[in-house]
């Protein structure tokens, strides 16, 4: 089963009942967190947007909060849903070209990865020891790019956020903040750990691999048997052409008139 509500920055839900996440948005949006998404359970994702009445109208601030029962094109549902539930059913349009607003249209598309493969190398080996990870990227775009890195990862938990060190972002795995001056960079707590486990990845990288052992199998049964005959043929053939070859040397010499005795039986001249 899939849900989804609209809810302003204040809390308030658009659509008739009960608003069990007001709270939790307020935070989320004084806290400034673009993107949540919580996978211990079933999916949830929640995204701040904006969206106007009227092309003509001033644009408002809302978060949706997503809810399905499968991860399989999780984001790109939640786009489409979100437009129809903004778009068709309430005719507002979606606010997409502001600095705050991009991940609206990031959500369907296929956005580069920030960092060098031993960055990476990294934070996959402090995920999987469950280290809370901050980390600071260029864009918004970089930031959704590393956020679906890692959704399927041991983290469960994920944000994207003005500032990593807020409350409401407290309990993800990851959370990553837009803005640096760098293409991926480690913050707060985790920032030493990420480095010392960055220099480990980069140490076992470097190092030569060994040769890897030849592998070599028992010969069967058949095979040595096979392998004792040719051996006994060889002995064999070697004895009868050292035994022709004395006949004819015993016969040569007897030519000539030598003899050796107990050898008559083997001369033929």
């Amino acid at each position: 089963m899939t849900t989804l509500h609209i809810y302003t920055s204040q809390g308030d839900r658009l659509d008739d009942g009960p608003a069990p996440d007001s709270g939790r948005v307020e935070d989320f949006f004084f806290d400034g967190v673009r993107l949540y998404l919580d996978m211990s359970g079933d999916p949830e994702v929640v995204l701040f947007f904006r969206a106007r009445d009227s092309e003509a109208s001033r644009a408002e601030q809302y978060y949706a909060i997503y809810q399905t029962d499968t991860s399989t094109g999780l984001f790109e549902r939640l786009e489409r849903d979100l437009r129809a539930a903004v778009e068709d059913e309430r005719e507002m349009v979606l606010e997409t070209e502001s600095d705050d607003t991009q991940l609206v249209s990031l959500l369907t598309t296929d956005t580069a990865v920030p960092g060098t493969d031993d960055q990476h190398g990294a934070i996959s080996s402090l995920l999987a020891e469950q280290t809370h990870l901050q980390l600071r990227v260029k864009t918004e775009a970089a930031a959704f790019g590393l956020f679906r890195r890692y959704v399927g990862s041991p983290a469960e938990k994920f944000a994207i956020v003005d500032d990593t060190t807020a409350e409401s972002v407290a309990d993800c795995d990851v959370a990553i903040e837009p803005g640096g001056d760098t293409d991926l960079e480690p913050l707060g707590e985790s920032a030493d750990r990420f480095e010392e486990q960055l220099r480990r990845t980069t140490a076992n990288a470097a190092r030569p691999r060994t040769t890897e052992p030849v592998e070599t199998t028992e010969p069967t049964d058949r095979e040595s048997l096979e392998t004792i005959g040719k051996e006994v043929l060889a002995v064999f053939v070697g004895i009868l052409l050292a035994a022709l070859l004395l006949v004819a040397l015993l016969n040569g010499v007897a030519v000539i008139g030598l003899e050796f005795p107990g050898t008559e039986w083997l001369i033929f001249v």
